[in-house]
């Protein structure tokens, strides 16, 4: 589930206008929320060989990055270690946290998931990463609740937020299953559409997740069910926007409509 968490929540952190070589970083950051992952890749390592500043966040992102390339978890895990072990950002601190919790999750650490999970939750001042490692707590607890023992105070605190989970964040928070990064079909359409489409037209999707991130999440559940649900959602766009209900305050500060796939396919076996 790693490559299926939205990228838009955690690169609307690295843009920071102070830094003058911030087109490179702009540059890193647009391939990444694109699932370009092989060219952010490149593109951190360049910038990390030229040392241009902010290296700390071409790190970060390299790391990020690797781990949706599906580098092994153990190898993967190490880059967010020396990254808390060196950076005094608490920002980055706080999504390395997170994303090194995840991957200990994964390797079946609960006790350590727990640490990283906790000092995200401590320390960010994002919004959407405040709630996906609240969420990822309450799912932890929920696998192995002999790590509550004790924790009676941060568990109070992770339940204030629980009116503010949904469905998808459920889902994107759920314990990494590698099985599920893989799509059942061909994913070349949404490949095709981000890198040579998109960037000729510009973002014209105001819904959340965007059509292509929709399609790609469709894929990636359901497999060639996924034509389908994308054509209805492609029917159905003008009408939730002319409605304009449950909008979602982007990072950017555009304003989207919530329309998960989740209110779409209940109806399918699981």
């Amino acid at each position: 589930m790693h490559k299926n968490i939205p990228a838009i929540f955690l690169v609307g952190m690295f843009f920071f206008s102070a830094y003058a070589q911030a087109e490179s970083l702009r540059l890193a950051t647009s391939l990444f929320e694109k699932t370009e992952w092989a060219l952010c890749r490149r593109e951190c390592k360049r910038a990390l060989l030229a040392e241009t500043p902010p290296t700390e966040r071409f790190e970060l992102l390299g790391a990020m990055t690797a781990v949706r390339l599906g580098t092994n978890p153990d190898e993967a895990s190490k880059p967010f270690q020396s990254i808390l072990a060196e950076n005094r950002d608490p920002q980055i601190s706080a999504i390395a946290a997170y994303e090194l919790g995840r991957l200990q999750w994964q390797l079946d650490h609960p006790e350590a998931a727990f640490d990283s999970f906790a000092l995200s939750f401590q320390t960010t001042t994002n919004k959407q990463l405040f709630l996906r490692s609240s969420c990822s707590l309450f799912l932890l607890f929920k696998d192995h609740s002999e790590l509550k023992k004790g924790k009676e105070g941060l568990i109070s605190q992770i339940n204030t937020s629980r009116d503010q989970w949904h469905g998808t964040l459920f889902a994107e928070c759920a314990k990494p299953d590698p099985k599920k990064d893989q799509p059942s079909a061909p994913n070349w359409i949404i490949r095709f559409y981000r890198s040579q489409i998109s960037p000729a037209i510009g973002s014209r999707c105001n819904l959340e997740p965007s059509c292509s991130e929709y399609f790609h999440q469709a894929n990636c559940k359901h497999g060639t069910k996924s034509i389908p649900m994308i054509a209805d959602r492609l029917v159905r766009e003008p009408g939730i926007n002319h409605r304009k209900e449950n909008p979602v305050i982007m990072e950017s500060g555009q304003i989207r409509y919530h329309d998960p796939i989740e209110n779409h396919d209940f109806w399918m076996k699981k």
